[in-house]
Formats: C-alpha cells, structure tokens, sequence
C-alpha cells in the first residue's frame, strides 16, 4: 500500500513479477543450449558455465536495483530514487504534470500490476534536428513505475485531484 508522505518500497507482488521477467528468457536460453549436451559436452558445459555466470549478475544487478529503488508521494510532488553506483532522484511537483497514463498488458494482468507514466512539459521532451527544421517529440515519460494495480491506481486518482485543486 501506498503511504503518503513515507518512502515506499516495490511490494513484493512486484518484486516477484520483475524477477519472472528476467527468469524467463533465461530459462528459454537453457532450452536453446540444451540440444548441445549431445554433440560436445564441453561445449554445453563452458556455454552453461557462461550463461549462469551471465544471469547470477543480472540477479545481483536487480536485488541491488530493488534494494535502492523507493519512491515518495506527498502533498505537492512524487519523487523517484534509483540507482545502484550512480544515484538518481526525479522530482515532479504535480503542479508540473501534464499527463498521467497508465497501462497494463496481458503479462502485468496475470499478476495485477500496472504501469504508471507521468509526463511534465519538461525542455527534455522536444528534440530539434541538425537540419532545423523538424522538431521531434521524445515521448520518453519522466517517471515510469510498474506497481500493484490498485497503488497505481491510488497515486494517479492522489494525483489528479491535487490537480484538480492547483
């Protein structure tokens, strides 16, 4: 559950649903090795060795991804902080907000999850060409949260009606 005012934490629901998307495409890439076993058996070995190696740093990346990843809803803003070696903290005052989106696939349907994109009318937003005269949208938002569909649900209806009184 959301807190207002508190930093927040992924649940764990959302934790386990980031994690599946990593497994995965590593259980598929087993799969696709494991025919080896058959023709060279050193071969499937130092392949597997590889993509275990592989996948136990991408595990160790995204315990450490989630371990700093928290966000804070008050009052007048939402703040995102991330980062593992390079710490990174977006700030948006809601009176900046110009559109909020949420969307859910069919994977995010299995587990209730949700994603949330917030869009500011932030200089980041517009890119201008070489040539100068086309002027092209980055439609990139500038916060992004995938949480349990009724937390995303909480922040965009906390959002839009602190809107509503700006």
């Amino acid at each position: 559950m959301v807190e207002i005012g508190k930093e927040n934490k992924l649940s764990s629901k959302v934790i386990k649903f980031h994690l599946l998307k990593i497994l995965l495409p590593a259980v598929f890439l087993f799969l696709t090795i494991l025919p080896l076993i058959f023709v060279k058996l050193l071969i499937f070995l130092i392949l597997f060795l590889l993509l275990s190696l592989f996948f136990l740093a991408i595990l160790l990346y995204f315990y450490l991804y989630i371990k700093n990843f928290s966000f804070y809803l008050d009052e007048e803003k939402i703040q995102i902080n991330s980062g593992i070696l390079f710490k990174k903290s977006v700030l948006v005052p809601f009176d900046k907000i110009q559109t909020i989106k949420t969307t859910q696939n069919i994977f995010q349907r299995l587990f209730d999850i949700k994603s949330l994109n917030i869009w500011t009318a932030s200089p980041s937003q517009i890119d201008i060409s070489k040539e100068g005269s086309s002027i092209k949208t980055n439609n990139a938002p500038d916060i992004f949260l995938e949480l349990e569909e009724e937390d995303i649900q909480f922040i965009s209806d906390f959002i839009f009606n602190k809107k509503k009184k700006i």
